[in-house]
């Protein structure tokens, strides 16, 4: 199976959903840092929008990812109010990726399920 064949099905995206959230949780929260890291390497907010969606997405493939949620959201709100290393505008901008990421997701796992009625089922279980 080529690379190309596992995005184009989204087969990476069911086994991270149905068989190895683990894994693919802690792919995306590696992501997260990867873009937090960058941003404070080359200051483009792109690497911050980016971040918010790997945490939104390893949040969503874990939910025990929740303690890294609020980790990161503190640090920032930390580095925002105290530290003044972190712009209000740059905490926006990663909440908007957090909220795209989110939605980007839970998009995805819609089309998985096929129709409203049994992803409101899923999200309700």
């Amino acid at each position: 199976m080529t690379a190309g064949a596992v995005l184009t099905d989204l087969y990476f995206e069911f086994v991270s959903v149905h068989l190895i959230g683990e894994g693919a949780a802690i792919f995306y929260l590696l992501f997260c840092f990867l873009g937090i890291g960058m941003f404070y390497e080359k200051r483009k907010r792109l690497f911050l929008l980016l971040a918010g969606a790997g945490l939104a997405a390893a949040f969503l493939t874990k939910t025990s990812m929740i303690f890294f949620v609020v980790t990161v959201f503190g640090i920032l709100l930390i580095e925002t109010l105290f530290a003044k290393t972190v712009s209000g505008k740059s905490v926006g901008i990663f909440f908007a990726g957090f909220a795209a990421g989110f939605a980007l997701v839970d998009a995805v796992k819609l089309f998985q399920l096929g129709s409203l009625p049994a992803y409101l089922k899923w999200w309700t279980a």
